[in-house]
Protein backbone atom coordinates (compact mmCIF):
# COMPACT_ATOMS: atom_id res chain seq x y z
CA UNK A 1 0.00 0.00 0.00
CA UNK A 2 2.92 2.40 0.86
CA UNK A 3 4.39 2.26 -3.18
CA UNK A 4 1.13 3.57 -4.01
CA UNK A 5 0.81 6.68 -2.10
CA UNK A 6 2.84 10.06 -3.03
CA UNK A 7 5.32 11.86 -0.50
CA UNK A 8 3.98 15.15 1.11
CA UNK A 9 6.68 16.99 -0.34
CA UNK A 10 5.46 16.75 -3.93
CA UNK A 11 1.95 17.61 -3.15
CA UNK A 12 2.03 20.88 -0.82
CA UNK A 13 4.83 23.03 -1.37
CA UNK A 14 7.89 23.97 1.67
CA UNK A 15 7.35 26.87 3.66
CA UNK A 16 10.56 28.53 1.52
CA UNK A 17 8.74 28.03 -1.81
CA UNK A 18 5.78 29.15 -0.65
CA UNK A 19 7.40 32.56 0.54
CA UNK A 20 9.38 33.83 -2.37
CA UNK A 21 6.43 33.15 -4.40
CA UNK A 22 5.41 36.52 -5.96
CA UNK A 23 4.47 38.75 -3.00
CA UNK A 24 3.11 41.85 -5.08
CA UNK A 25 0.51 39.15 -6.29
CA UNK A 26 -0.55 38.29 -3.20
CA UNK A 27 -0.42 41.96 -2.01
CA UNK A 28 -2.95 42.92 -4.89
CA UNK A 29 -5.07 39.44 -3.92
CA UNK A 30 -4.93 41.16 -0.57
CA UNK A 31 -6.35 44.30 -1.33
CA UNK A 32 -8.91 43.27 -3.75
CA UNK A 33 -10.40 41.33 -0.89
CA UNK A 34 -10.41 44.23 1.27
CA UNK A 35 -12.19 45.56 -1.10
CA UNK A 36 -15.11 43.97 -1.60
CA UNK A 37 -16.80 43.54 1.55
CA UNK A 38 -16.56 47.05 1.63
CA UNK A 39 -18.61 47.76 -1.19
CA UNK A 40 -21.36 44.78 -0.51
CA UNK A 41 -21.57 46.08 2.84
CA UNK A 42 -23.43 49.35 1.55
CA UNK A 43 -25.78 47.45 -0.47
CA UNK A 44 -27.02 44.91 2.71
CA UNK A 45 -28.93 45.79 5.21
CA UNK A 46 -28.05 45.42 8.99
CA UNK A 47 -24.25 44.69 8.10
CA UNK A 48 -25.51 41.43 6.97
CA UNK A 49 -23.12 38.88 5.08
CA UNK A 50 -24.13 38.10 1.81
CA UNK A 51 -24.85 34.43 2.86
CA UNK A 52 -26.84 35.61 6.00
CA UNK A 53 -28.68 37.97 3.72
CA UNK A 54 -29.91 35.60 1.08
CA UNK A 55 -30.70 33.53 3.57
CA UNK A 56 -32.82 35.98 5.70
CA UNK A 57 -34.50 36.24 2.53
CA UNK A 58 -35.29 32.33 1.69
CA UNK A 59 -36.60 32.48 5.13
CA UNK A 60 -38.90 34.97 4.59
CA UNK A 61 -39.92 34.31 1.34
CA UNK A 62 -40.94 30.77 2.72
CA UNK A 63 -43.02 32.15 5.26
CA UNK A 64 -44.80 34.11 2.78
CA UNK A 65 -45.33 31.57 0.85
CA UNK A 66 -46.65 28.92 3.52
CA UNK A 67 -48.61 32.01 5.29
CA UNK A 68 -52.10 31.06 5.50
CA UNK A 69 -53.67 33.76 3.62
CA UNK A 70 -51.49 33.32 0.56
CA UNK A 71 -51.92 29.23 0.58
CA UNK A 72 -56.25 30.31 0.81
CA UNK A 73 -55.33 32.45 -2.05
CA UNK A 74 -53.30 29.38 -4.18
CA UNK A 75 -56.39 26.94 -3.19
CA UNK A 76 -59.29 29.68 -4.79
CA UNK A 77 -56.65 30.00 -8.07
CA UNK A 78 -56.41 26.01 -8.19
CA UNK A 79 -59.37 24.30 -6.69
CA UNK A 80 -58.09 20.72 -7.77
CA UNK A 81 -54.90 20.34 -6.06
CA UNK A 82 -55.31 18.86 -2.77
CA UNK A 83 -53.72 20.44 0.50
CA UNK A 84 -50.53 18.54 1.29
CA UNK A 85 -50.29 16.97 -2.19
CA UNK A 86 -47.34 16.72 -4.21
CA UNK A 87 -48.85 19.23 -6.54
CA UNK A 88 -49.46 21.82 -4.04
CA UNK A 89 -45.92 21.64 -2.25
CA UNK A 90 -44.69 22.30 -5.77
CA UNK A 91 -46.88 25.18 -6.29
CA UNK A 92 -45.70 26.23 -2.84
CA UNK A 93 -42.15 25.76 -3.57
CA UNK A 94 -42.57 28.08 -7.21
CA UNK A 95 -44.47 30.59 -5.29
CA UNK A 96 -41.79 30.71 -2.57
CA UNK A 97 -38.90 31.31 -5.22
CA UNK A 98 -41.01 33.50 -7.13
CA UNK A 99 -41.45 35.94 -3.89
CA UNK A 100 -37.49 35.14 -3.36
CA UNK A 101 -36.37 36.61 -6.91
CA UNK A 102 -38.84 39.35 -6.50
CA UNK A 103 -37.43 40.20 -3.00
CA UNK A 104 -33.84 40.31 -4.22
CA UNK A 105 -34.69 42.39 -7.29
CA UNK A 106 -36.28 45.15 -5.23
CA UNK A 107 -34.32 45.23 -2.20
CA UNK A 108 -30.79 45.36 -4.72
Amino acid sequence: MAEFSTPLDDVIPQQNEMAFGQPQMQQQVQQQQQAQPQTNLRKIPFGLTMEQYMAVLAGLAAVVATSKPVQERVGQFFPSVETGSMSAMGLTAILAAIVFFLAHRFLN
